[in-house]
């Protein structure tokens, strides 16, 4: 990868390693030669393969578009990697900051049902739908354009660390934020939701995924921000909207 600025950048190369070569072509495949608009640019993407065979090199084109009328704004752009067990509040705290903030969600629950249709869980669908979520944040990240992770527990530290490492690459502050929740709240969150009909993009979120998760759990480096997700829900969300705007304002 060559990170360069998102700013008037005409053409940007970007590469992915990944042994699941079906998978990269998959998603790649899905966005080739195709244009999408962005709030102040155009851009197309293809790919091909090196000839090592297990780096993808995507080209990203873009061009410049007339400015979306858009709410408010970011001062800078940011990525928000949400942490914390399945029943935490992870989702509800994204779309708090997508509609007070204008950041894109990348859902890595939402990317694993895209790209695995019949999916049965495994690691490696698992750690497939993890890269392209992280090229689906570098994508964000070359467009100037905030992006809030949600969908993974991020138990694992060197999850964090290579997300890290891709959004300070493009000169962008990382910003994670762990959702605390004592397991057997998290437990009766997700049985609640079940007993009320909610559906789950993951439809193996069940009370009993929380002990194996806890067992392999990481604790956060001791710089990340802690928020109590025991608290009501408004205060959750106002306390992860305070810890964003700390990091990158807003123009209101």
């Amino acid at each position: 990868m060559v990170p360069q600025s998102a700013y008037g950048c005409q053409h940007l190369l970007c590469c992915m390693i990944d042994p699941h070569r079906s998978v990269c072509e998959a998603l790649c495949g899905i966005l080739q030669n195709q244009e999408f608009e962005a709030r102040s640019c155009r851009f197309s993407l293809s790919y091909a393969w090196t000839n090592d065979s297990e780096t993808m090199a995507a080209t990203i084109e873009t061009s410049s578009a007339e400015p979306a009328v858009v709410g408010p704004r970011l001062l800078r752009p940011v990525v928000v990697a949400l942490i914390g067990l399945p029943g935490a509040g992870k989702s509800m705290v994204a779309a708090h900051l997508r509609q007070q903030l204008q950041v894109r969600i990348v859902n890595r629950d939402e990317i694993r049902r895209a790209l695995f249709p019949e999916c049965s869980y495994s690691q490696t669908e698992k750690r497939a739908s993890v890269q392209a979520a992280f090229l689906a944040v570098e994508v964000n990240s070359a467009l100037g354009e905030s992006t809030v992770v949600d969908g993974m527990t991020f138990s694992k530290t060197s999850d964090l660390t290579t997300l890290s490492e891709l959004v300070t690459s493009y000169g962008l502050p990382f910003v994670p934020i762990w959702l605390d929740v004592e397991p057997e709240l998290a437990k009766e969150r997700i049985q609640a939701d079940i007993d009320a009909g909610n559906t789950h993009l993951a439809e193996d979120r069940v009370p009993e995924m929380i002990e194996p998760i806890l067992a392999g759990f990481q604790r956060p480096p001791a710089a990340v921000p802690v928020i109590d997700a025991s608290l009501p829900a408004e205060r959750v969300c106002e306390l992860a909207e305070k810890i964003v705007l700390a990091r990158a304002g807003c123009a209101r």
